[in-house]
């Protein structure tokens, strides 16, 4: 899994991932409608909105185009539509297994940032592997705090449902 070429590609690939993220969250969030599970869902949707405003004013500063791709959009939603099972469980077990690979990339990511943004390249990680987390921690039945770590995240938490 080689890092991109340049800052920049890194910049872009993580904007634009973050773009598909809240796509794929906004297609979970109308298939499943639990409080519990719109909770979960929509504070994953949160981290992924934060973390691409937190991204724009770097990416800005190093020329990226800050124009959210549709292709980001429509690949990722495809991909959630394409999640087989009509139940929470099945989907979220789908979505632990595609997460390995995605905190494997962001690990790459974030250790191809320039030194001088190591704090960046460390919130890469963190970020992703909160997701990651999230989503092991939900598909073994510990649910009762799988979206601890990404709601620490959050400088806007979404309220608990009672």
């Amino acid at each position: 899994m080689a890092a991109p070429a340049s800052f920049e590609e890194t910049l872009e690939e993580l904007y634009q991932g973050e773009v598909g993220g809240e796509a794929f969250f906004c297609a979970l969030l109308a298939r499943f409608k639990e409080p519990d599970q719109q909770y979960k869902l929509g504070s994953l949707l949160q981290l992924e909105s934060e973390f691409k405003a937190k991204i724009r004013p770097m990416a800005f500063a190093h020329g990226v185009d800050l124009v959210e791709k549709d292709q980001s959009r429509r690949e990722v939603v495809a991909f959630a539509d394409s999640l087989a099972g009509d139940s929470w469980e099945e989907v979220i077990s789908q979505f632990a297994e595609l997460m390995k690979g995605l905190v494997a990339r962001f690990e790459v990511l974030g250790a191809s940032v320039p030194s001088t943004y190591s704090d960046f390249g460390k919130a890469i990680v963190e970020h992703e592997t909160s997701i990651g987390e999230f989503a092991a921690l939900e598909a073994s039945g510990e649910t009762h705090r799988s979206i601890d770590r990404v709601a620490k995240q959050l400088a806007n938490p979404l309220p608990r449902p009672d």
